[in-house]
């Protein structure tokens, strides 16, 4: 609809350093790297400068393929793609002006307009997740009750998952 948040153009990576907690708990990490940046990923290894400078690169450059697929998808030049990209986020009138969704709705047009460009007969099934939503709360609790790994799927998927 005209006032939904639609998400924005752009990459982030993240590089969790746990270096120090597992320290703190006498956690220890061996590792025989394949080349200069083989643990780079590792939890338990500190970025090094040469890490963060391969890691920013590469965030790069799957930012530009990124780019590149929006714009052959939208069939919109590079430059326009750059101009409405950057991390932004629009409402969704803002990005139907900019050419970033084809047209406006809500869940059942989208299910609808599915239901027709994507299956032959349009007799499908529509499975909603999650099932009912559960706060971090309620899941903390249901954890801290010893409630088996189970009961917790099954709290939350959907019944044709369940069973």
């Amino acid at each position: 609809n005209r006032t939904t948040l639609t998400g924005s153009i752009g990459v982030f990576g993240v590089k969790v350093d746990a270096t120090k907690w597992a320290n703190s708990y006498g956690v220890r990490s061996d590792y025989f790297p394949h080349d200069n940046h083989g643990a780079a990923m590792s939890p338990l290894v500190p970025l090094t400068k040469g890490m963060s400078q391969n890691f920013a690169r590469s965030v790069k450059d799957f930012y530009s393929y990124f780019k590149e697929i929006v714009a052959d998808g939208r069939r919109l030049s590079a430059p326009a793609v750059e101009n409405v990209a950057q991390g932004r986020v629009w409402t969704g009138g803002q990005a139907q002006a900019v050419r970033l969704v084809d047209e406006l709705g809500g869940l059942a047009s989208a299910i609808a307009y599915a239901r027709k460009a994507h299956t032959r007969s349009e007799d499908v099934d529509v499975e909603y997740w999650p099932r009912k939503s559960i706060r971090l709360e309620d899941f903390s609790e249901m954890l801290s009750r010893g409630t088996s790994l189970q009961d917790l799927f099954c709290a939350c998927a959907p019944p044709s998952l369940v069973g």
